[in-house]
Parts: C-alpha cells; structure tokens; sequence
C-alpha cells in the first residue's frame, strides 16, 4: 500500500433506510476519504466478469479500508462501482483488493 501507484480516492456508502414513527426514511451516503493503490486488471481478471461488463473500465483497488459491495469509489471524474472483493486482512500485510467497474 506505500507504492508509487498510491492515491486518495472517495468512497460512497448508501446507508440503509429505516421506519421511523411508521414512516420509511431513506438512508443517507457516507463518504470516506481513502488511500489506495490503483491497478488495472489482468487479462484474465476482466475475462473474469460478467460478459457486459468486460468492455467497460475496470480498475483493481488495494486498500485497508474494508470496502463494501455496492460502494462507490470516485476517481477523478469518474464513479466505479465496487462488483468484487477480496479479504486478505489477515495475511502478512493486511489489505483488502477489488474489482471496480464504471
């Protein structure tokens, strides 16, 4: 996680909605500033999606912070949404790594 590739990214969470007083309330985003490295995807890893997804812009994601499926990751201009992940937080240098695809 301290290569040259490091950058911080923006991370969106939807937080799930609840009742309240019988009423449904939506939830609200959680934004997380994070550090990550940034990859792109081996041949084999975008063979590895779905057929529609294999033409779109992937990008693999090393980080410590425990994405989620369904989070949103901006970088620069552009929203990837995170379609796989990969706990390797016990390992001998902690991390996480997903798939992102806009």
């Amino acid at each position: 996680m301290g290569s040259m590739n490091s950058e911080k990214i923006l991370v969106t969470r939807k937080i799930p909605g609840s009742y309240v007083n019988g009423h449904f309330v939506e939830g609200k985003d959680r934004y997380y500033t994070v550090k990550a490295d940034i990859q792109p995807l081996s041949g084999k890893e975008i063979l590895q999606l779905a057929e529609a997804d294999r033409i779109r812009e992937s990008l693999k994601i090393f980080t410590t912070f425990e994405l989620e499926f369904g989070d949103t990751v901006k970088r620069g201009q552009k929203n990837y949404e995170i379609q796989k992940i990969a706990d390797f937080f016990f390992s001998r240098v902690p991390h996480y790594e997903a798939i992102a695809v806009l």
